[in-house]
C-alpha cells in the first residue's frame, strides 16, 4: 500500500462558483409558483431573485446571472440569481 498521495486532482476554486453567465432562450412560468424559468434548447433554468424588466412570459430573453449551488439533499432544477433581464 502506498502512502503518496493522488496530486492530480485539482479542486475547483471558490470563485469560480461566482461566474456571471449569460443564457438566452424563452420566459416561461415555473413549475412551482409565483416563479420564472427561461427555457434554453438544453435546459429550465429557474429565475431567482427580484428583477425589473419589461419582459413578460413568453417573450424571448437574455439573462445575465450568477449559476444558484445545486442542494446536495434533493435534485432540483438549475436555478440563477438574476442580475439583468433583456428582451431580444
Amino acid at each position: 500500500m502506498s502512502d503518496l498521495q493522488d496530486d492530480t486532482y485539482e479542486r475547483p476554486a471558490f470563485s469560480d462558483a461566482l461566474v456571471t453567465v449569460t443564457r438566452r432562450g424563452k420566459l416561461m412560468p415555473a413549475r412551482r409558483g409565483g416563479v420564472l424559468e427561461l427555457e434554453t434548447d438544453e435546459e429550465r433554468v429557474e429565475l431567482l431573485g427580484p428583477f425589473a424588466s419589461s419582459a413578460r412570459v413568453g417573450d424571448e430573453v437574455e439573462v445575465v446571472g450568477i449559476p444558484a449551488p445545486e442542494p446536495h439533499d434533493r435534485p432540483s432544477e438549475p436555478g440563477m440569481l438574476v442580475r439583468e433581464v433583456r428582451v431580444l
